[in-house]
């Protein structure tokens, strides 16, 4: 996450060099409606398809969570059954089946951290890029704030 906020800082500051040299127009800009009406529509669903996206992932690590939480003791009660006498304990005693379910935890555990990390990162980063794309096409071309930052609709709030 470190590196996508410094990833981010990069991206404005080579941003803010683009923006110094590219010479805004001097007639506004004219998009016909249908264009902006596309755009809005586009802007839309695709945040509902992250949002979709979002939920489903979720909801299937959840599963995923619940189901090893709830298997792990079933196979550690049932799966020694499975298993020679001789890989179940070294000579001290200690069993090397309980020392890899350990190892195969630790690993799952740190592959979520690590997927969890990246998924902020990779968040972090592209709020930055759209973010300063927004900022650069405004400094290009004037007129186009009412697309870009559509005015608010009004909401219905039912009592």
């Amino acid at each position: 996450v470190k590196g996508a906020e410094f990833t981010g800082k990069a991206i404005h500051k080579g941003a803010c060099k683009l923006r110094e040299h590219i010479t805004p127009e001097d007639k506004p800009a004219h998009v016909s409606p249908t264009v902006t009406k596309g755009l809005h529509v586009a802007k839309q669903a695709t945040g509902g398809a992250v949002k979709v996206s979002q939920f489903l992932v979720d909801g299937v690590c959840a599963v995923a969570s619940h189901v090893g939480r709830e298997l792990a003791p079933h196979v550690k009660k049932h799966g020694g059954k499975l298993i020679p006498e001789s890989l179940k304990k070294d000579k001290d005693g200690r069993s090397n089946i309980d020392g890899a379910m350990v190892v195969a935890a630790s690993g799952v555990q740190g592959f979520a951290t690590m997927w969890t990390g990246l998924e902020t990162a990779a968040k972090n980063i592209a709020t930055n890029v759209a973010s300063e794309t927004v900022t650069t096409v405004k400094h290009k071309f004037r007129g186009l704030q009412n697309i870009l930052d559509p005015p608010k609709e009004k909401t219905c709030i039912f009592s």
